[in-house]
């Protein structure tokens, strides 16, 4: 259960809002049949109680059972607040065999498949690309193929398309793990990340868009302690970028091919700035 716990949230509250009133049984029937389950038949009445608080929370909703039906639905109906809208971009989550898929107001964020194969390579052998990425540009279609194959299941790569043009990748965001011992059980985890957009895409928004929902995604789901962008000196537009996002100035590293800068955000500091957000909406 832990492994999905903010799909699992969000999957609660649409199946609330769109199907409710419905018993804890009923709700389970549903969880069993869902793919987030894995296998798991209960929906453990703990973790609904303490995931329907989270939910309040989250949407500024009240989710109520009536004493008499012992049923549980969501009051007021169709109330996501404002917050919550700025917040994530007003997205649909939907996993189905480990594929996802996020739905923002403008774009379609999701994993790989192998038709992308053309848009991938058209993407990663332009040299503009590589040079401000920081990757070296692909040569041949059967580079694209292996990198999707590679990528497919391990939700470390993901297409970016506009929703009236979803059979067309516009962008890449692609994700780099590293784990770190530390005292906690599953020591420290970094995620480096990696993005860009077709030239024709960019200026309109979009990667800030992107940017706002894997943020949510990568330390929620991903369990992230940090983030990291790794940036060329003279890549002003990239700095400026980050520092937009909420990334703050790291430190340097002087290589012998080239100088690198790195730009960090922890996950302190990014719950915390969230939680001031709803400070000052609710202001």
């Amino acid at each position: 259960m832990e492994k999905y716990s903010f799909r699992t949230k969000i999957w609660l509250y649409n199946l609330l809002e769109n199907q409710g009133p419905l018993t804890l049984e009923e709700i389970n029937e549903r969880w069993h049949s869902c793919p987030l389950s894995g296998g798991d038949k209960y929906y453990p009445r703990r973790t609904f109680l303490y995931d329907i608080k989270v939910l309040s929370a989250m949407f500024d909703v009240d989710i109520v059972c009536d004493s008499h039906t012992d049923k549980y639905e969501v009051r007021p109906h169709g109330s996501r607040n404002a917050v919550m809208k700025r917040g994530l971009g007003f997205f649909e989550f939907e996993i189905k065999e480990e594929k996802i898929k996020i739905v923002t107001d403008r774009l379609i964020i999701r994993t790989p498949e192998e038709g992308d194969v053309h848009d991938i390579f058209v993407l990663m052998s332009d040299l503009e690309i590589a040079a401000f990425a920081g990757f070296r540009p692909m040569s041949t279609l059967s580079e694209a193929e292996v990198k999707i194959r590679r990528k497919m299941d391990s939700r470390m790569m993901f297409c970016i398309s506009e929703k009236d043009r979803p059979e067309r990748t516009i962008g890449v965001f692609e994700i780099t793990q590293d784990k770190y011992p530390s005292g906690e059980e599953d020591g420290l985890c970094e995620c480096v990340l990696c993005y860009f957009l077709h030239k024709e895409a960019r200026g309109k928004g979009y990667m800030t868009e992107v940017m706002r929902i894997m943020k949510h995604y990568l330390f929620n789901e991903m369990k992230a302690d940090w983030l990291t962008v790794v940036i060329r000196p003279w890549n002003d537009a990239s700095r400026r970028f980050a520092l937009k996002n909420g990334f703050a100035y790291e430190g340097m590293d002087y290589g012998e091919i080239g100088d690198l800068e790195y730009y960090t955000l922890y996950k302190e500091e990014y719950l915390n700035h969230d939680e001031k957000l709803g400070q000052n909406y609710k202001n």
